[in-house]
């Protein structure tokens, strides 16, 4: 049989079977950084989300901590008021007790001998009213036995106030007396320490003007040098204080309620004036309402004269101020000025 055609072509090998190569049943193991890579992608967010937290809540402990903090020194005044036991009698001045500064143990000493108890007893009290107590000559420097808080004006104390305006009407009513409120104002700023600021302001009429303060004005602090300022300025023989004509209170008592004062010392024998100068009760009361927007105490004295209210059965005006602003009024008569 002779090849065909399709003899011509040797037949092809038959299909090779496809080789394959062993693959491991299990992935590669992951590296060590693989692993600390995929807890931080877990970890982070939750760790960046505690941060945060964290800092919110110090911010807000710290904001309460400053507030605290700010309020301390606007703390509550608690004005007191000090009446005579005996109110026919002159004022009279506390007796300042010492300051006993503890000495470190020793060795004990031998007990002194005994001397004679003296039976005279030593009165240790001064009028407040008409006598300047401590002469100008006294080192103000010095220190002050007592609370180192402290204030008082015409027998009214200020309580724990460390802000103060002292605020006195030289109307010409007190021509005769104002020597005596001077001596006794005095008194007052000598007794402040040096924690406290202060200032003095007088109305009436000055040179068309409704009041005067004491240079340089604005609350000082009450150190050894302003205060011996203060009280070389006041004095009458200055000639910057007078009593003269009357005036319109409610700009100075605006002036010293900007200075945002815990206390005020208010002294009037008729705050209200009379004449051309008299203003009403009513409007002078809403002034006072409006600018005390501080809530500051406000301490009154009606001095010598009784209010003209009184005798009509109504309180007086500046009994009114006391209450409304939570302060103490007193009224200081001729007979607790040694005048009768």
């Amino acid at each position: 049989m002779q090849p065909g055609p399709a003899d011509d072509f040797p037949t092809p090998p038959p299909d090779e079977a496809p080789v394959f190569t062993d693959v491991p049943d299990t992935p590669p193991t992951a590296s060590v950084a693989d692993e600390v890579n995929a807890t931080l992608t877990v970890l982070l967010p939750w760790g960046i989300s505690v941060l945060l937290h964290a800092g919110v809540v110090l911010v807000a402990i710290f904001a309460v901590w400053t507030v605290v903090v700010a309020t301390t020194d606007d703390e509550d005044i608690i004005p007191t008021l000090e009446l005579s036991p005996t109110p026919d009698a002159p004022l009279v001045q506390d007796a300042v007790t010492p300051v006993v500064t503890p000495t470190p143990n020793r060795a004990p000493t031998p007990e002194p001998t005994p001397q004679p108890t003296p039976t005279e007893s030593i009165d240790v009290t001064t009028q407040l009213i008409g006598v300047t107590g401590p002469s100008d000559t006294t080192p103000f420097g010095a220190t002050i036995a007592g609370p180192q808080l402290q204030s008082s004006f015409m027998g009214v104390r200020g309580g724990n106030a460390r802000r103060i305006v002292f605020l006195i009407d030289c109307s010409g009513s007190l021509v005769d007396t104002l020597p005596f409120v001077i001596e006794e104002l005095k008194s007052s700023v000598r007794k402040l320490s040096e924690q406290q600021r202060f200032t003095v302001i007088f109305f009436g009429s000055f040179r068309n003007r409704d009041f005067i303060e004491v240079p340089p004005g604005n609350l000082q602090p009450a150190t050894a040098d302003q205060k011996k300022r203060v009280i070389d300025w006041v004095d009458l023989d200055s000639r910057n204080v007078y009593a003269y004509q009357t005036g319109n209170p409610v700009p100075a008592l605006s002036k010293a309620l900007s200075y945002r004062p815990q206390l005020i010392y208010l002294l009037s024998d008729n705050i209200l004036g009379e004449g051309a100068y008299q203003i009403d009760q009513d409007r002078l009361l809403t002034e006072v309402r409006k600018t005390n927007r501080n809530q500051t105490k406000i301490n009154t004295i009606q001095f010598l004269y009784p209010d003209p209210f009184t005798a009509a059965g109504r309180k007086g005006t500046l009994q009114l101020i006391a209450e409304q602003s939570g302060g103490k009024y007193r009224f200081v008569d001729s007979r607790e000025l040694g005048l009768q």
